[in-house]
């Protein structure tokens, strides 16, 4: 069963070692320990930040960084299932359950690498009614979506 469980404090090393390697793989240069920490520190700077394991039988399989915008609007910072759990629907079903969990207005960028990435993406939105493409927020984004999930969201 997929899931979720919020990252503690005491689980930082754990989360920078995860954010170190998804941010390698965007692009070589961020993949540093220093760019792992300062993500980190953004994670626990706010009360509107969450940073969450992304769970499969209570294990984690990734990660989701995200941020409450105002009543019922959301920003999804960071998104990465672990590699060796891909390819299997883990990313679809946790993407939809975050989204089902957190119904209201959600954007994010979607980073240029790896390719595959922007596939994934483009296929789970697919189901959605209301996905606008725009433009990317940052240098290693190719666009960006916005999309407003219902009260009740079957996926």
């Amino acid at each position: 069963m997929i899931g979720f469980k919020q990252i503690t404090e005491n689980e930082t090393y754990a989360l920078e070692a995860a954010l170190q390697s998804y941010l390698s793989e965007i692009d070589p240069s961020l993949g540093t320990t220093e760019t792992a920490q300062d993500f980190v520190k953004q994670a626990f700077a706010e009360t509107e930040r969450t940073p969450l394991w992304i769970t499969k039988d209570d294990e984690p399989i990734g990660f989701a960084l995200m941020w409450q915008e105002g009543d019922r609007r959301w920003n999804l910072a960071e998104f990465s299932v672990f590699p060796q759990y891909r390819q299997n629907g883990f990313g679809r079903r946790a993407a939809h359950a975050l989204f089902a969990k957190h119904p209201g207005e959600w954007s994010f960028g979607v980073v240029s690498k790896p390719l595959t990435t922007r596939d994934f993406w483009a296929s789970c939105l697919a189901s959605f009614p209301n996905v606008r493409k725009g433009t990317a927020q940052t240098p290693f984004q190719c666009h960006s979506y916005t999309f407003t999930t219902p009260e009740t969201f079957d996926d």
